[in-house]
């Protein structure tokens, strides 16, 4: 439900990180997740203008839980459209290289990327955020990950990633 106005919140995306395993809310905001294994899991919920909501869930045989999610609006600022230069396309590249690596299934990626994407380069520090997912699809493997961007943080040694990856075999 909405935070503030305590109002179902349809068509939210419901995962379990690092997997396939997702479903979308109802129009009553409920929804119903199959085929977890037992043990601890990190459920993720997303909906445009909400805040990636996560938090790890202990999965038992045999018990089903109700659950009571508040989801808090999105009141970051939104990043406009980044003036498309030669550092901004250099920027790119380092970002897509620490993302998705260098040999020939990185090469194989295409990277869908929302209108909401801002990066930036300070020195050897590349930064990168996004309020809505972007989308990285490899056609000869047949996957496609929609990653939702908390935080990226790249340097020549060190990347840091903050947020939530789900997958889907693509059709």
């Amino acid at each position: 439900v909405d935070e503030q106005s305590g109002k179902p919140i349809s068509k939210a995306s419901i995962f379990i990180n690092n997997t396939s395993l997702a479903v979308l809310t109802n129009d009553k905001g409920e929804f119903a997740l199959d085929g977890i294994a037992p043990g601890f899991v990190e459920l993720v919920i997303y909906r445009d203008g909400y805040k990636l909501f996560k938090s790890s869930i202990r999965i038992q045989v045999d018990k089903a839980f109700k659950l009571n999610l508040k989801l808090a609006n999105d009141d970051s600022p939104k990043a406009g459209k980044p003036k498309q230069d030669a550092e901004y396309k250099s920027n790119l590249q380092w970002f897509e290289r620490a993302l998705l690596g260098e040999d020939d299934n990185a090469i194989s990626c295409r990277i869908t990327y929302p209108k909401n994407f801002s990066i930036s380069r300070t020195g050897d520090l590349l930064e990168v955020s996004s309020a809505e997912p972007l989308v990285v699809e490899n056609n000869s493997l047949g996957y496609k990950v929609t990653c939702y961007l908390q935080e990226f943080k790249a340097e020549v040694e060190n990347i840091t990633f903050a947020g939530a990856l789900k997958f889907d075999t693509h059709t």
